[in-house]
């Protein structure tokens, strides 16, 4: 099929979810396997532990409230390293010692949008930032860090987060993502109007674009 139509794709994530990590992958998988060059993509928040607090909740916690054990957590663990080993993401669950609030991270992703930054590569950053270094990517500081590297102002991006702006426009969008019906992440919208759920595989991102380019 020839791709003419332009697709809007809307990306909705986490950024401590690690199958929207998986997920993110294997949609850039299944655009790269496709004649799809005429594409736009954007990035919204969502945030899977909305009640953590706003320093973060200590690992061992975390885990043992979300999967009951320890021993549990591990498992779920494991599954997920062989996922990521599959299509290159390193998890490496045991150096993470603080499960962050994410509101901060994504306003960093806001606060790059407005800057020429390749989005994608500073999610990329996030996350192997947090699934593969183990930062916790809910401290300002660290957030700066990853803000430097993609060519933007640190100082600028302190004064940025220490501020309310788009605190409440990050929350609103999660809030109103919800609304929608959206329970977990990775969620993927397309053209507005056809909605893939979970990190699948790039055949089932190719069924949802040749439907959306038969749409006129």
């Amino acid at each position: 099929m020839l791709y003419g139509k332009l697709l809007d794709i809307k990306v909705i994530l986490d950024t401590v979810c690690p199958w929207s990590f998986i997920g993110k992958r294997r949609l850039e998988k299944a655009l790269t396997l496709m004649p799809i060059k005429n594409y736009s993509v954007s990035w919204e928040p969502y945030q899977i532990n909305p009640t953590i607090p706003v320093h973060g909740l200590e690992r061992k916690t975390y885990l043992e409230e979300k999967f009951g054990s320890i021993k549990h957590a591990k498992k779920v663990s494991r599954n997920l390293e062989i996922v990521g080993s599959e299509i290159g993401i390193e998890f490496h669950f045991e150096k993470i010692k603080c499960t962050p609030n994410t509101v901060l991270s994504h306003r960093l992703i806001q606060y790059a949008s407005r800057h020429k930054i390749n989005l994608s590569k500073l999610i990329d950053n996030l996350f192997i930032g947090f699934f593969k270094n183990g930062e916790d990517i809910g401290s300002a500081n660290n957030l700066k860090n990853i803000a430097v590297q993609h060519g933007l102002n640190g100082d600028d991006f302190l004064n940025y987060i220490s501020s309310e702006v788009d605190h409440m426009l990050v929350l609103k969008k999660d809030e109103g993502f919800r609304r929608l019906g959206i329970q977990s992440v990775p969620c993927f919208i397309i053209d507005g109007k056809y909605t893939v759920s979970g990190a699948q595989p790039p055949e089932i991102f190719h069924k949802v674009f040749d439907l959306a380019q038969q749409v006129i």
